[in-house]
Order: structure tokens, then sequence, then C-alpha cells
């Protein structure tokens, strides 16, 4: 029988390559992020110019129930909020207004973290905002 050196040698190779995947130790299980974990008051600060350091403001998630919120951001009441759960992100939109129109508020929950922007229509411009659980050294 003939043999194929160039050949055998490649697969002896791979098959030492092999490995046996890791599994998760419990200190590397992440808890289940839910919607829930929205509720609270927050402490944002609003970027309104990438120059000017930030203005601040507080938003208040009172519920969420069946992915509906209630709440207010920057002292204006949720007209209609949502909030889900997508690939282990929490998303939610919310939308407010004032004397200048509809403002639609959108942020992602991450690390005990949201990141986010607002849309002012009625005064046209668009805000990015970052977000943190409030304290007492915050307020």
């Amino acid at each position: 029988m003939r043999t194929f050196p160039a050949l055998i040698a490649p697969l002896a190779f791979l098959g030492s390559c092999a490995s046996v995947p890791e599994v998760a130790e419990p200190a590397d299980v992440q808890a289940e992020i839910s919607v829930e974990d929205l509720v609270g008051e927050w402490d944002v600060s609003l970027f309104f110019s990438p120059t000017a350091p930030p203005s601040k403001t507080v938003m208040v998630v009172e519920a969420v129930e069946d992915g509906i919120a209630s709440g207010s951001f920057y002292g204006s009441p949720f007209l209609s909020a949502r909030a889900i759960t997508f690939d282990e992100d929490v998303l939610f939109t919310a939308t407010t207004e004032d004397g200048s129109g509809v403002y639609i508020t959108q942020g992602e929950l991450e690390d005990d973290e949201i990141e986010g922007t607002t849309y002012a229509i009625g005064r046209n411009f668009l805000m990015a905002w970052r977000a943190v659980p409030l304290t007492e050294e915050s307020e």
C-alpha cells in the first residue's frame, strides 16, 4: 500500500490541536438583565456639545409592567414609553413634551449605566446622554 506522508502529517497535527471548550465558572456567570433594572432614579449627564461640559438632570423610571414604562425625563412625564430585552440588552424609548414640542428619548442599559439620545422635534436637535443610578453624592 502506498502512503502519502505529506497528507498524514497535517492531519496528525490537526488532531493534536483539538481543544475542549472552557466551562464558565460561577464567578464568570453574569446575572440576567431585565427591564425591571431600569426602575429607579438616574443621574443624567446631557451632552449638548462635544466641547462643553455636560449639564445635569434626573430621569425617573417608576415601573415597567408588560413592557410599558412609567416615569419622567428632565421633569416631564413619559407620554408613552416602552422597554424590552433583546439579545441580553435592555432597550427603552419614551416620549415627553414641553412648550417647544415632543422629545423622543431612547437608551440602552448596560453594566448599571444607560447611554442614550434625545431628539427634540420642535427644537430640531439631537443630544447624547449618559445616566448612572442617582445617589446622595450625585444629588
